[in-house]
This record gives structure tokens, sequence and C-alpha cells, in this order.
């Protein structure tokens, strides 16, 4: 038997010790999530937690008060990170003079954005708690940079969550990194220059001098190699990182665990060639993490790696042996301490979800591939346990599953570390002589181009990536039990008695998850999408199929298409069109249509007048998924999958760019997509207008539109305005509301409740919307129902 190592606890004792910390940690854990969600209300976290630690301890069940007093602190962690929400400050209507100091900034495609701190309001000389991320279309008079104290007219805004299905809630994540605030900023004055001394300052002087050194020696594979060195994909296309992401290699362009590891190892071993001392490797490791933290940044990953292997370092060096679970819990809560609300970020989830899967299954998933050789069970047992890890993360985040991640990764992960060791002997010489690197750099990028055009390819396979609804927090938390299950009972290996429950476990997951995907039938459901200043809606028919009207806007830098209605459709289990519309051919409602062609390859499009050749993008992508364009005039009815769609306007052959009316006509009711109706269009249309119980109302709320005459004709019990918080173009009209009010409309607009959806059931007509808690405390805003 062997002698346990000196200073070691007994293994028994070690187990205890690794599963007392592990329960501790993930109460804490649950303490934060509770408090930062609010689940039964703002504090009601915090002081049940302190009721039931006071309850186990009176009742002497210590361990159990323990676990309750771990709840209570990770609560009131999270209630101490989150007072800059409880400053009692209400943004004021219009734009007013603010001063702070940057931390971050960009350029790119015209658009400045920059992270601001130590934020004053100049008129009232009022501080406020947090940073605030600023977005510019309007450029500076000069280069702005960290440590720089500013000014600028600002219209200062609180975080917003998601407004549509499948959209991202950054809201905690940017609280975790101290932003509460949203601020749309011009005017901007330079008050006191950078302290060049600053560490903040000095830190990102050297990221920008790394930064261009990568790009001088890697040229035009510099985007990816700043991906792979540093971390840094703002170079990288929209395309190539879809690309990345498709191939399941993304995490590679991320720095991340294995990042900080290869370098760590490549430096151990560099020093062990020159015959070091161990405390000397160790010292050197240490200083050399510290300095890669700070280049790319202290994001939860980095850290998460840097912390475990000074565990291990000072645990080699003290002959006090740890194993990987009690280091694992302990650098997790050592990071929640101090920043509890990293338990939101996707790094931090990404990070600790692969740790926990390779210590969890890489040793069941090597045991069961022991058919093979040694290496080759461990080169497969590593990337496939990470994979499992973070499987949940990734369903819940992403809501995507790329087929070939697994194959892509045995293949990508060592390619990349060869990549990063590679650059990183190419990069410091030229970092002190930059002349030594001419030749290696040019190798190495060719290198790089291989592992983007080998991405690329995996990206047009069809069926690379497989697009998900959203899964119930239950149902991932499932899977999760299911993956812990798997590594305790060996299920990899052979079955035996316990391995039934994971069978059970996995058979109810995939009942869940067929029912939980099933299309609705049997309702006609209308969604007008939160697209900012645009117009775009889903129509969902009773057979299961889909159809889009209008794509919302698009322009240089962004693309609300891309970004807001491709995820959207996804969400609504949307992943093939029957057909998409638009009114009419603006930009503010076909402007986002192109994306949406590419990723659901429509059957046909329908418009009021075809595409010239001024929208290239959108006709492109019309003859790549041979989609055929019809024009649709008055008179015309469509049949989509059942449900009559009567074209009301333009007429036929009329010139100009004139919007499409249809009348959508189901179980008896009526639904009214007026497009940009103008008000001359209306007149002449008050002939043919049918009564509507829904009116989706023209031009965003215009003044010059839906006139009495038209709402007196169309009568409608519910009036849908999609419209952009805070525009500048005063939209809805305060006269426009006015009518619709005196017409006895009740109003919905998606800047105020986010998607809103009409759904026509049983000869009912039912509306719901997004932003729930928008509603007024006497309304029931999950349903209003209409004879």
């Amino acid at each position: 038997m062997m002698p346990e190592k000196q200073g070691a606890l007994p293994g028994g004792a070690q187990m205890r010790v690794s599963r007392t910390l592990m329960t501790l940690a993930l109460c804490y854990a649950l303490g934060v999530v509770g408090r930062a969600l609010e689940w039964g209300g703002q504090d009601f976290c915090i002081v049940l937690a302190a009721i039931l630690t006071l309850a186990a301890w009176l009742g002497g069940r210590r361990r159990l008060a323990a676990c309750f007093a771990a709840v209570l602190l990770g609560g009131v962690a999270a209630f101490c990170a989150l007072l800059p929400d409880m400053q009692g400050f209400t943004p004021p209507a219009g734009q007013v003079l603010v001063r702070g100091v940057v931390q971050q900034a960009s350029q790119a495609d015209g658009t400045v954005s920059l992270t601001l701190d130590h934020i004053v309001l100049e008129k009232e000389n009022r501080a406020l708690e947090g940073k605030a991320a600023v977005t510019s279309y309007t450029q500076p008079a000069f280069t702005l940079e960290c440590g720089q104290t500013i000014t600028l007219r600002a219209k200062i805004e609180p975080l917003r969550g998601p407004t549509n299905p499948g959209g991202v809630d950054y809201t905690l994540p940017n609280k975790a990194e101290g932003i509460f605030f949203t601020m749309r900023g011009e005017a901007f004055s330079l008050v006191q220059p950078a302290d060049p001394y600053s560490p903040a300052v000095w830190a990102e002087n050297l990221r920008g001098y790394v930064t261009g050194q990568i790009e001088q020696v890697f040229k035009a594979s510099a985007p990816l190699m700043k991906g792979i060195l540093i971390g840094n994909t703002d170079a990288l296309t929209a395309a190539d990182q879809a690309a990345l992401r498709a191939a399941g290699i993304s995490h590679l362009t991320a720095a991340s665990g294995l990042h900080a590891g290869i370098v760590a190892a490549a430096l151990w071993a560099v020093l062990a060639l020159l015959h070091a001392r161990r405390r000397t490797r160790a010292i050197w490791t240490v200083a050399v993490m510290g300095l890669y933290c700070t280049l790319v940044g202290f994001t939860p990953s980095i850290v998460r790696a840097a912390l475990m292997l000074c565990v291990v370092l000072l645990s080699d060096l003290t002959g006090r042996r740890v194993d990987a679970p009690t280091q694992l819990a302990a650098v997790f809560w050592g990071i929640l301490i101090f920043s509890p609300l990293d338990i939101f970020t996707l790094s931090f989830q990404l990070s600790f979800a692969a740790a926990a899967g390779l210590i969890a299954l890489a040793r069941p998933l090597e045991q069961a591939l022991l058919f093979l050789p040694r290496w080759a069970a461990s080169a497969l047992a590593v990337p496939v346990a990470a994979q499992l890890g973070t499987l949940p993360v990734v369903l819940a985040q992403f809501r995507e599953l790329p087929v070939f991640s697994l194959v892509c990764n045995i293949i990508a992960v060592p390619y990349a570390t060869v990549l990063l060791l590679a650059g990183l002997v190419a990069l410091l010489p030229a970092l002190v002589f930059p002349a030594l690197a001419a030749y290696t750099g040019d190798v190495v990028a060719y290198l790089a181009g291989w592992l983007l055009d080998g991405a690329r390819w995996v990206a047009g396979i069809p069926g690379s990536m497989v697009h998900l609804p959203p899964l119930s927090p239950f149902w991932i938390a499932g899977l999760a039990l299911l993956l812990i299950l798997c590594g305790r009972y060996d299920f990899f290996g052979r079955i035996h008695r316990k391995s039934w429950l994971c069978i059970g476990l996995s058979a109810v997951l995939a009942l869940g998850a067929v029912i939980g995907w099933l299309p609705l039938r049997g309702e006609l459901r209308l969604t007008v999408l939160d697209v900012g200043q645009g117009d775009a809606m889903v129509l969902q028919t009773p057979g299961g199929k889909a159809y889009l009207i209008d794509a919302g806007p698009a322009g240089e830098g962004y693309d609300l298409g891309e970004s807001r209605v491709v995820p959207a459709l996804y969400a609504m289990g949307i992943t093939r069109l029957e057909g998409a519309a638009a009114t009419h051919l603006h930009s503010d409602h076909a402007g986002g249509m192109a994306a949406v062609v590419r990723a659901m390859r429509p059957q046909t499009f329908y418009t009021s007048e075809a595409p010239d050749e001024s929208w290239q993008a959108l006709n492109a992508a019309l003859s790549a998924c041979g989609a055929e364009t019809e024009v649709l005039g008055a008179g015309d009815t469509l049949i989509w999958d059942g449900v009559a769609v009567r074209v009301l306007s333009p007429q036929k052959g009329q010139k100009g760019q004139r919007s499409l009316v249809l009348e959508i006509a189901f179980q008896g009711k009526t639904m009214l997509i007026c497009g940009d109706l103008e008000q001359n269009e209306e007149e002449e249309l008050l002939g043919r207008m049918p009564p509507a119980e829904v009116l989706k109302v023209a031009h965003h709320g215009s003044g010059n539109v839906t006139g009495e005459d038209f709402l007196h004709r169309v009568s409608p019990k519910v009036a849908l305005i999609s419209v952009g918080a805070s525009n500048t173009y005063g939209h809805p009209a305060p006269e426009t509301l006015m009518r619709l009010y005196e017409a006895g409309a009740q109003v919905l607009r998606t800047d105020e409740k986010g998607a809103l959806t009409v759904s026509i059931r049983a000869g009912r007509v039912h509306i719901d919307y997004y932003l729930k808690e928008k509603a007024a405390p006497k309304e029931r805003p999950w349903i209003i129902t209409h004879s």
C-alpha cells in the first residue's frame, strides 16, 4: 500500500472536505441567483434563508444551518453587488450633460462604443453609482482612449432585457461588469487626458501594443490569431464567427482555461529544460499567468484557470495534495465572493461547466474506451468530457447544437494548441525586434488560414447546425443531473442496477423535449416583433406553417433581420418559412429580409414591386434559395395553409413605392396589416376597407395616418404599433394615439410591451405580449380576450 503524501489528508477525510466545500459553494450560488432573479420578491430569498438558518441552528441541525447560512451569504453578496440599482435614480426624459472617465473605447462601421465610469450629471452635480455603456453615431473630434475624462450630451436609459422570443438577456452579465445604464451620446469634449501611469491605462496600452504587433506579424490572418492569442475577436467578420460556431470551435478564439493551461505548461516545460528549481518554476509561472490575465482581461474563465493553477502549484510546493473537485469548489466560491454576479456571465458558466465535465466524466469515458490504445482513449475522452460538461450551458444560452462539434474539436484543439505555441514563438521576438518575425509570422498565418477554411467548409455542410426552441430550466437542470449520474455510476463503462436511473431520466428528458417542440395546431397566430423603428411580423397558421411579413431595418453596421428576426424565428420553433412578404421596399421594412431569406429559405417572396438592382443582397439571397418573386396588387387573394389573405392595396400597375395592405381572415375574425399606408391611400380605400378586430397601425403611428374616417370604418378593438424606444421621430404621435383611444381601441406598443402576439382560436381573439412586467398592476397581462 502506498504511503500517504506528507501533509495530505486521508482519502475518506479529503472526500468529506470536498463534498462539504462543493455543497456550501452550490448553496452560496443558489443565494446569489435567488436574490439577483428576485425569487419571491426582492429580498424574500435573504429573509427566508435567515429564518431557516436560525431555525436549523436552534434545532441542532448544524450542517443544515451551514447550508442555509451559505444561501444567506450569497443573497447578501448579490444585494451588495446590485446596490447601484437602488440609488433611486430616475433617468431624465431628454438629453443631459454627463461627465465621466472612459474605461474602454472602440470604433467600427461609424459607430463609437465605450464604457463610462465615475459618471457625474453636470447640471445637478450628482454622481451616479455604476458604469454606462455608451453608443454614438457621431465621431468625436479627438481619439477616445482609456483613462480620459470627457463630457458628452447623452440620453440615459436603464438596462433593458430582451423584447423578443429568442433574445439574449445581457442585463445581469452587464451588471456583473458594473454596467447599470445605457447612453446614446453626442457632442464629446475632452476634459482631461489619461494618466499614462495609471494601471488601467498601462494595461490598455499593453493590449493595444500587442494587438498592433499581431496585426503586423500575421497580416491577413491577424483577426483569427488575435482571437487565439489574446481572445480578441473584434476583427473577425460575422460570417467567420458564424462558421466557427457552426463547427463548434468558437471557444478557441475566446481566452479560456485552455489557453491559460497551454501557456503555463509551455513555460513550465521551458524552465524545466533550463534545469530551474521547482520553486523558481512555480514563481515564474504565476508571474507570467498574472501578465497573461492582464493582457487578455480578467474574464472569469481566465481567472478560474489561473487560480486553479495557483492552488496546484501551492499544494505541490507545500506537499499538501488537494484533489480536483476541492480545487474547483474553492475557486468557484472564491470568484463569487468577490464578484457574485459573474455566475450569470457566459465565460464563467462555460469555464466551470467544462472543468466539472472533465473532473466527472473524463475518467469514466476513458475507461469505456480502453478497447483503443491508451493515448487514443485519453485523446478522445478529454474533449468528449468537456463537450458534455458544457452541453447544458450551450443549449440554454445558444439554443443551437453544432452537429460536428465533437469531431471538429478532436482535430482543432491540438491544431489550435500548435498555432498558439507557434504564434507565441513568432510574436515574442517581434515585441522586441519586429524584423525577426517576418518569416515565422507568414508560416503561422498560413497555418491559421487552414483552420478558418476548415470551419467555413464545415459550416457549409447542410444541417451542420441544429437550432432548437427555448428549453425549460427544469429540462436543462435534468440534463445536468443526468450527466452527473452518468459519471457517478460509470454509465459509460457498463450497465448495472443504478444505470437504470440514468436510462429512465434520459427517457423523461426525451419525452419532454418532443412534447415541448411540437408545433401549435388549430390556431392562427400573428407575432409583431420588436425591431425598433421598423416592422417585422410572423404569421403561424393552424397547420404549423410560417410566413413572414417584413423583416426589420438594416443599415451600415447593423441588421435586425439577422440579430432579432432570425433568432426569434428559431425560438418560435421555425426553421423554414413557406413564404416571406415585404409590404414595400423601404429599409425599415425590408432591410433585414436578405438575412432572413438566407437563414429560412422561403419558397415565395411577395412584394408590391419587384426589387431592383439596388437590392443586390436580397436578390442574391432569393436566387440562392430558389425563391420565386410574386408581385401583388389589389384584388389578389392568397391561401396560406388554409388561411385567406386578401390584398387591398396598391392597385396593380400603380407606380411608386406603395405599401401592401393585407386583410387576414380566420374563423370570422379579421386582422388588418397596413404597412406604411399613407393618408391619401386611406381615403381611396375607405369604400373597400373591412371592419377588423385587430389593426396593425401604419407607419409606426405617425401623425398623418390612421384618420378618424378610417378608424370609424375599421372599428378596431386592438391596435398594434411597431415603434422604436426613444425614437427621434416622435412616434407614435399623440394625436394618433388620441384617435385610437377615442375609437375604443386598446393600444399595444412594441417599445413598451416588446413582441406582441395575436392568436385566433375557437372564434376568439387573444392578445399576449413579451414584457409582462411593463403592465399596469391592475391589468392581466397574460391574456386579453375579445369576443
